[in-house]
């Protein structure tokens, strides 16, 4: 028979709260009960119902009970297909319902499943990485993925529940697996290519859960192209605004608070989904106050009219368009307090309209992250964490409420809430508390972290070691290879794992590279990086150890990788474009350098890479910018190479209306350097050179301005050292600066003979150059002013210029 689209459609927004018992979804009576238990949330019947399905999709089908399966379904092929989809999608979501939302829900337990435990942890470990230990009920995510794979195709529906079991499996293991991603992404791929069967809600919602899989594995351009289609589909337009109200219990004046402002595009769109009633919103997770002495829970905004008029009540849906631009919004902006504040106006608009069980845990459970730093709030942060916790055991509401919209939310599971505490507890200080905590959850890595605390790392050791009498893993010989700092046991990992684990080979490289033997370091390292390209720490130990063995190619590939990743990591922009640079990628170094500057700004030593880098590649305006910040950075800051740089680039250039700006700029540059840096012969120098560059520029106040910064090096020169006659070096440095001196006060006297303020400043500059001569003939006499030939030319020019300015001012 053929199966309505209906069927696979109402099954993708499972569970559906409204009571669906009614539909006839297809002919077989059966059939049509099963997919009404699974519509409606209810799991767990269709097992303990149907006690044979339990094991059904792990057989041969020739036994007495599938034989009685197959009988019920006339054989229909099409519909043994639709029965592994329900059973499939029971198995995944009583799994999500135990690990993730609660209330806990166990099947009974009469019937035999065909297969270990340990053999399901071990299907289950992906690129040797092996599920959380504290997951319960693994053999229900098993079944699920032996269901949905990346080569079903009943329905395109298909790709979709196979991408969200993927993520749910990847969500269970300690790190990301490339495997994973792989298969999650060309179920995207499948996905995209049936966009126009779907409808607006459903799009949508694809879009939401391909942005979140996307931001798991680093994906960022495939994450702003969902969410362009999300902000689109959705028709909201979201702005942050400001209005005047109070923040603090004594606080006397209104002030401008941030706050969130949305409005649709389509002004005819109504609200919909959004039907719950007062009783099922007080049944969802609670929002703890803020009880502080000083600190409101809320703003109290001076008129809250105005501010309700800014408000508008979002959908379900439009909320979870909205939750996933707070999360993007979280994952790729720095942590700062003005963030921070932008975040939390986020969180507040939906925090206040709570609709639905996972978007009010995800709200709540982002704000947590964003109180962590603060003292007043630290409290209800741990105090909330809990109650997300605690509220997994309570019986109210059903676990079909919680469900719904679960794959479009990031919701967390409970092991790692509690890990979140367990982090807090550390921040605080209370170490034996977050200890405890990490022993529960069997977080081997966190444990040993917490006895070198203490300094307690021979605990640590015991602790492993009665865990490794257990049952010896690759994860445990890890860590008690981190703890002796032993690479046998690095060693026994990779051979157990059957050469798998990537941990494994991470911590052989880091024993190699904390040693000094980075040649070794990196042979393991690109193991690790083979394994499993998606851990930042491993990419940023390749980089280093690449970087300290002159592979420079290695270097760039692995830093590169490593800013995909992370792309707020200065350090490894900062290394990229070392390698660039050694690489003579000149081009792509400036790039780079740049993106370095935007991680951390008040950095002086990559401002420094930056301009060198600036100068090199003739880009002016950044040369200028550079040296600003590093002016800011370090007040006097010298660096005579940029600078002669500077003025030979913009020499080069034709003078047009974009040189004029540039110029300007640079005069501004030389005249602040100038101001902090008052005696350096060569900067003075530069900034007579600049000035001579305008040279339609004929005015008498720019020639004497020319002038006096000329004077003003050559007057440097003389007095930055008494003896400067005793070297020859620095003689021949004075007469050449005097001459150039000499020359430009000869040709700028032609055009200004009648004027007496800069005749005078000619009279100054002569006496000025006659003293040099002075103080030459009287240390030495004319034969040895002749011995060297350089000196003995410009001691000649000098004369020669001197003669001829005093000739010129005797007949002006």
């Amino acid at each position: 028979m053929k199966i309505s689209q209906q069927i696979w459609n109402d099954l993708l927004m499972t569970p559906n709260n409204r009571s669906v018992t009614q539909i006839k979804y297809t002919d077989n009576e059966w059939l049509n009960e099963l997919i009404c238990f699974v519509v409606n949330g209810s799991y767990e019947k269709l097992f303990n119902e149907n006690p044979n399905l339990r094991d059904f999709i792990n057989k041969t089908h020739d036994d007495i009970q599938s034989i009685e399966i197959m009988n019920k379904l006339n054989h229909d092929q099409e519909l043994v297909d639709l029965l592994y989809v329900l059973i499939g999608i029971a198995y995944l979501q009583l799994f999500i319902i135990n690990n993730f939302l609660g209330p806990k829900i166990e099947l009974d337990n009469d019937v035999e499943q065909s297969i270990s435990e340990s053999s399901i942890n071990e299907l289950l470990t992906c690129d040797g990485v092996v599920p959380v230990s504290t997951v319960q009920h693994l053999d229900y995510l098993y079944q699920a993925t032996k269901v949905f794979n990346v080569e079903r195709n009943t329905n395109w529906t298909d790709y979709w529940w196979t991408m969200r079991t993927l993520f749910t499996h990847q969500k269970m293991l300690e790190e990301r697996s490339m495997t994973l991603c792989d298969n999650i992404q060309r179920s995207i791929d499948k996905l995209l290519a049936y966009q126009s069967e779907m409808d607006k809600t459903q799009q949508i919602l694809f879009f939401i859960e391909m942005a979140y899989a996307s931001q798991y594995y680093y994906n960022w351009k495939q994450v702003e192209t969902a969410k362009a289609q999300i902000i689109e589909l959705s028709g909201l337009e979201i702005n942050l605004t400001g209005q005047l109200g109070k923040r603090t219990r004594y606080q006397l004046n209104n002030t401008s608070q941030l706050l969130l402002d949305i409005t649709r595009k389509d002004l005819q769109q109504t609200s919909t989904n959004n039907n719950k009633t007062n009783e099922e919103i007080s049944i969802l997770p609670k929002n703890l106050a803020l009880n502080d002495d000083v600190v409101l829970n809320q703003i109290q905004f001076e008129n809250e009219s105005d501010n309700q008029n800014l408000t508008i009540q979002l959908n379900v849906i439009e909320q979870l368009a909205l939750l996933l631009i707070i999360s993007d919004r979280q994952v790729n902006n720095p942590r700062h307090e003005i963030t921070t504040e932008e975040q939390l106006a986020f969180l507040t608009y939906i925090l206040a309209r709570p609709i639905n069980w996972c978007i009010q845990t995800c709200s709540l459970t982002f704000r947590c992250q964003h109180e962590t730093e603060s003292s007043r709030k630290i409290e209800r942060t741990l105090l909330q964490l809990q109650e997300l916790i605690d509220q997994q055991d309570n019986k109210d509401p059903s676990s079909s409420f919680r469900l719904e919209y679960f794959h479009s939310t990031p919701v967390y599971p409970t092991w790692k809430l509690k890990s979140d505490i367990a982090n807090i507890y550390v921040k605080l200080g209370l170490v034996n508390n977050a200890l405890d905590l990490y022993l529960h959850l069997k977080k081997w890595s966190d444990v040993i972290s917490c006895y070198q605390i203490l300094k307690k790392l021979s605990l640590a050791e015991h602790v492993i070691r009665e865990q490794l009498k257990i049952k010896e893993t690759p994860d445990l010989l890890c860590s008690l290879g981190e703890v002796t700092d032993e690479f046998e046991y690095f060693e026994r990992a990779w051979i157990l794992s059957k050469e798998r684990n990537g941990r494994a080979q991470r911590l052989m490289g880091k024993y190699y590279f904390n040693r000094g033997n980075y040649e070794k370091a990196c042979e393991h390292l690109v193991k690790a990086v083979e394994i499993n390209s998606l851990q930042h720490d491993t990419w940023f130990w390749l980089g280093s150890a690449a970087f300290r063995t002159e592979k420079w190619e290695l270097g760039a590939r692995a830093y590169s990788r490593c800013t995909n990743i992370e792309s707020d990591n200065f350090e490894a922009w900062n290394n990229l474009a070392a390698c660039h640079t050694k690489l003579k990628q000149k081009d792509r170094a400036h790039k780079v350098f740049i993106e370095a500057i935007k991680c951390n700004y008040d950095n002086w030593k990559v401002w420094e890479n930056f301009l060198w880098t600036s100068a090199d590649c003739g880009e002016i305006d950044d040369v200028i910018q550079a040296y600003h910040r590093l002016l800011d950075l370090k007040t006097k800051y010298i660096d005579k190479e940029v600078l002669q740089r500077l003025v030979h680039l913009l020499s080069e250039n034709d003078q047009n209306e974009i040189w004029n700006k540039i110029y300007q700029k640079s005069l501004e540059l030389f005249g602040r350097l100038t101001s902090q840096v008052t005696n350096d012969a060569d900067i003075w120098e530069l900034y007579s050179d600049l000035c001579q560059l305008k040279k339609e520029d004929t005015s008498l106040d720019w020639h004497m301005k020319t002038l006096q910064h000329l004077q003003r090096a050559q007057r440097c020169a003389v007095n930055q050292s008494s003896s400067w006659e005793n070297e020859i070096n620095t003689i021949n440095d004075v007469l050449i600066l005097s001459n150039k001196l000499a020359i430009n006060t000869i040709n700028k006297l032609t055009e200004h003979r009648e004027n007496e303020s800069f005749k005078q400043l000619c009279h100054s500059i002569r006496l000025a150059l006659n003293s040099v001569m002075t103080r030459l003939k009287q240390k030495y006499d004319t034969s040895l002013l002749t011995t060297n030939e350089i000196m003995a030319e410009n001691v000649q020019q000098l004369e020669k210029s001197l003669l001829q300015l005093t000739d010129m001012l005797l007949k002006s």
